[in-house]
């Protein structure tokens, strides 16, 4: 059977091998092709630096830069090493997104290799030499990069607790489930921080001249002082608030949007400089304005954004094919695409790509080859209720503090901080807070 994620990691509790055993019995009962990629054994071990390495992967890791992880495979060991340091989750979120991704590789039966890649874990896109990056700046002919190595997803499709996000799937399907609901106000509305962009600032400026099309919260005066008037609004709200949504530049690439598209909700999107995986024209099935959301410039062309939102706002309610053709496009694209298993497929092809395996599909297909449905579970057979089918579907519906139990040596408790303890509903999708705590990153 595949071996536990970590073999030298704190010993799980018991519901933690529990639910891998039940994960691993369920995935070994497939059959055929599938029960032998699954019985392939892979040991993975995570450091927030080289010194304190295992010992097997100290010898494979020169210095490692901050912000940045580094990945070696063993093909001849099965042994996958990642050392690596960032803010927040990103190393360990972006290396149980590798494990899982050499996981998915050996069950779709590829012929691994050995791999040596850098990851850069910074989300403001600026050129680099290392070998992969969740974000980087179009520099060359036709929109392509010169430099930055290639775009891979980001760690907050695992869970992004900074923005009250402890699970992105079951964060995905509560913003899903609220835009089924008719919004309370019939308006665009954005929330966020003014500081970290002009534009921002411009849009605050335009909803004020137009109260019946916009509505900015501004949310800058958080938790600054004592006493300081504050305004929130909190993750759902905006979908159940609004009836279309805004995004605006920040300081790097927008977290925010995979979820807004899922939502059923119309949205103004200004384009950032940096691209995304999702977003690189390069690749077939991207993201594209007019056909997923409406392209807008409220700091260029204000008059056009207002013109914009005015037609949204009314084809909505007149029910006009375009607004709702848009949507529901935008919906399947990022129900299919941007979840937590098309993200380890498109890394996991990444990867691949990188180690030159044989048998890939061509590079421009790799965003929809990993939209579509893995062979392996189209081969088993439909999971026992409240059973995951394979690591991918259990680290979907585990909050932070279930992570860190199934995963112990990616999030190990001299890390851990003080944070709030969630729950998540599996029936609703949904996610609360049960104390109220400062996230520090």
């Amino acid at each position: 059977a595949i071996t536990g994620p970590m073999q030298n990691g704190p010993r799980p509790r018991r519901r933690t091998r529990t639910a891998l055993a039940a994960v691993l019995a369920f995935a070994a009962s497939g059959g055929g092709t599938h029960a032998a990629t699954a019985n392939a054994t892979l040991t993975s071990r995570f450091s927030f630096n080289v010194a304190h390495a295992d010992a097997a992967c100290q010898k494979r890791f020169g210095t490692v830069r901050l912000v940045s992880l580094a990945v070696h495979y063993s093909s001849k060991e099965r042994l996958l090493c990642m050392v690596g340091e960032a803010l927040a989750d990103r190393a360990q979120n972006t290396a149980l997104m590798v494990e899982l991704a050499f996981r998915e590789a050996l069950r779709e039966g590829y012929e691994l290799r050995d791999v040596h890649v850098v990851i850069n874990l910074n989300d403001i896109g600026r050129c680099s030499s290392t070998d992969m990056t969740y974000a980087k700046m179009p520099t060359g002919a036709g929109g392509r990069m010169k430099c930055g190595g290639e775009l891979i997803p980001d760690y907050t499709f695992v869970h992004w607790r900074g923005v009250d996000v402890p699970s992105y799937s079951a964060m995905a399907r509560a913003f899903a489930h609220a835009g089924t609901h008719i919004a309370r106000k019939r308006v665009c509305g954005w929330a966020g921080s003014l500081i970290h962009h002009k534009h921002r600032r411009k849009l605050a400026l335009v909803a004020k001249q137009h109260p019946d099309l916009l509505e900015v919260i501004a949310t800058s005066a958080c938790n600054e002082k004592p006493g300081d008037p504050c305004r929130k609004v909190g993750q759902v709200e905006m979908i159940r608030r609004w009836a279309c949504l805004v995004d605006m530049p920040g300081m790097g690439y927008s977290g925010r949007v995979p979820l807004l598209l899922v939502s059923g909700r119309p949205l103004l999107f200004e384009a950032r400089k940096v691209l995304v995986w999702y977003r690189d024209p390069f690749y077939a099935g991207a993201l594209r304005p007019g056909e997923h959301y409406v392209p807008v410039n409220f700091a260029s062309d204000s008059r056009a954004a207002v013109a914009a939102s005015r037609r949204v706002l009314e084809g909505l309610q007149q029910n006009v094919s375009d607004v709702a053709g848009m949507v529901t496009r935008a919906h399947d694209f990022a129900r299919r695409t941007l979840s937590l298993r098309a993200a380890v497929r498109f890394l996991m092809l990444q990867l691949l790509s990188n180690a030159r395996v044989p048998g890939l599909p061509p590079k421009a297909q790799f965003l929809m080859h990993a939209s579509r449905k893995p062979s392996h579970l189209a081969r088993l057979p439909p999971p026992p209720e409240g059973h995951p089918r394979d690591e991918i579907e259990l680290a979907e519906w585990s909050s932070p503090e279930e992570l860190e139990a199934h995963w112990p040596q990616l999030y190990p408790p001299a890390y851990s901080r003080q944070r709030p303890s969630w729950t998540i509903s599996a029936a609703g999708g949904s996610a609360s807070r049960s104390r109220s705590q400062t996230i520090k990153s």
